[in-house]
């Protein structure tokens, strides 16, 4: 991925390898610059910034990108940070163990269906239930009471 700035020469890349690290000295720049990201971070469209692809196609920042402007307050379990970390536990389990998932689901299904007929009442369910809703109902949390100092909630972050 790169960070495209009208204005600016240079591009700014992204990869697994590096940290990038943008310095501006100008304070007029900078918060203009803040601004912008801040806006794109909160999905308001603009022409000044553009994140893109390896294809050179432009991808949302709002679904990429995790700003911090507070190290002291980071919200660990906020639903931009959940989401993320439960599309990695959903994938690793599709990868690994799928199959497995899907039998506890429809045992707990075929139990949940067994005590409803108990009932007088015809009920509708949905037929299938992803991982992420699993993960949802368990109401998977980051706990964070254990993180206190600034390094060490940068590297829960």
């Amino acid at each position: 991925m790169k960070l495209r700035l009208n204005g600016f020469e240079n591009e700014i890349i992204f990869d697994n390898e590096n940290i990038n690290v943008l310095q501006i000295e100008d304070a007029k720049c900078y918060t203009h610059i803040i601004g912008i990201l801040n806006q794109k971070i909160n999905g308001y469209e603009n022409n000044e910034m553009f994140l893109l692809d390896k294809n050179e196609e432009e991808i949302r920042i709002d679904k990429n990108m995790y700003m911090i402007f507070d190290l002291f307050n980071i919200e660990y379990n906020s639903k931009k940070v959940l989401n993320r970390i439960y599309d990695v536990i959903s994938e690793n389990i599709q990868n690994s163990q799928e199959l497995k998932m899907e039998q506890l689901i429809i045992k707990l299904r075929n139990y949940l269906i067994e005590e409803i007929n108990e009932l007088p009442f015809e009920f509708v369910m949905k037929s299938e239930i992803s991982i992420q809703e699993l993960l949802k109902i368990f109401d998977l949390k980051i706990d964070n009471i254990n993180y206190t100092n600034v390094i060490e909630r940068m590297e829960l972050l």
